[in-house]
Order: C-alpha cells, then structure tokens, then sequence
C-alpha cells in the first residue's frame, strides 16, 4: 500500500505542478494557484507515505485521509459544472484527473484496511494469536464480536 500511496502522490504532485506551471500549453487563459490543488492534495498523502515507513498504519491513515479530501473536492467542483454543462476547458480535465487518483487510491486504501482488519480479529479467519495481545483477551475467552454483540443486547435492554 505504501508504495501505492507514493506513485498516488506523485501523480498529483506532477498534475499540480502542470497546472500551475504549464497553464499556457495546456490552454488555461491564465496562470492560478488553483490549478495546483492536485499538489496541494499530493504534498500531504506524500508525508504520510514517508511517516508510513516508520508507523505503517499511522502514515497510510494520514494519505487516505487527505486522498478523501482530495477526491471529495474534486466531486464537489465536478458534480456542479456537470450539471451546469460547463467541462470544456482545462480546469475540469485536472479536477476530474485528481479525483480519479484520489478515488482509486482511497478504495484500495479501504479494501487494504478490510482485509487487515479480516486478519486482526478473531473468528475472522485470522490469527488469534496476533490480535489479542496487548488488548486483555485470553485465548479461549469471548471473541471480539461475542462481546460487541453482548454490548449491543444490554444496550437495547434485551439482556
């Protein structure tokens, strides 16, 4: 996933640095800072691949995070001028690239959080031995869902 969110964040660094410094060979009338959202986005899902290599599940939290700040501005600006029929010109191509990115690296972001999620909790088909420690659960004691679902019962007075 790391090297995911570095090819991601590269993507919209580069995309950012086009916009903004490319603007007359990509047909921008003129030169705005707005063009270099993309890197703006690409800049901190890039620190979060850097701190990734020492806390791997602190750093691709921090990139997905700024990923699905990305792709959901990049929605809000799309979604608008597409109804208003206004997607000519270059500023809706960089918005609906970014987006894209964005998109792609969050979902599998999410998916590679489910599958290791899938690993970490017990009766999922992973480990036991790995997602009790630390956490006061003793092999043999109620799995992590036989206590959800006794919390949801006494909580809804059933129990």
């Amino acid at each position: 996933m790391r090297n995911i969110c570095f090819i991601c964040a590269a993507a919209l660094i580069i995309l950012g640095g086009v916009g903004y410094f490319a603007w007359e060979s990509i047909g921008a009338s003129k030169q705005s800072v707005t063009a270099a959202i993309p890197a703006f986005v690409g800049i901190p899902m890039l620190i979060g691949g850097l701190i990734s290599l020492k806390n791997n599940m602190l750093g691709i939290h921090i990139a997905v995070t700024f990923s699905l700040l990305g792709a959901l501005a990049g929605l809000g600006r799309l979604i608008p001028s597409a109804i208003k029929g206004d997607l000519d010109g270059p500023a809706p191509k960089l918005v609906a690239a970014m987006t894209v990115i964005c998109l792609v690296f969050t979902v599998m972001a999410v998916r590679s959080f489910i599958a290791a999620g899938g690993r970490l909790i017990p009766g999922k088909g992973g480990s036991t031995k790995h997602s009790c420690r630390g956490r006061g659960y003793a092999r043999g004691r109620q799995t992590l869902e036989g206590r959800g679902r006794d919390f949801m019962m006494a909580a809804l007075g059933m129990r």
